[in-house]
């Protein structure tokens, strides 16, 4: 669910500076968690967007 969040907050942001927190914000609005969750979903999304 995460990944669905983030990938819409970075297209409909395209044309902004987008930070770490305003995408922990976005990804996971009623939890803490690290910077490592947010980087495996970016990794995550960086795989399926390659795919062909």
């Amino acid at each position: 669910m995460s990944e669905q969040y983030i990938l819409s907050y970075l297209i409909e942001n395209h044309s902004t500076p987008v930070t770490k927190d305003d995408l922990l914000k976005v990804g996971w609005p009623d939890r803490i968690v690290t910077e490592a969750s947010l980087f495996q979903v970016i990794r995550a999304l960086r795989v399926k967007l390659n795919e062909k």
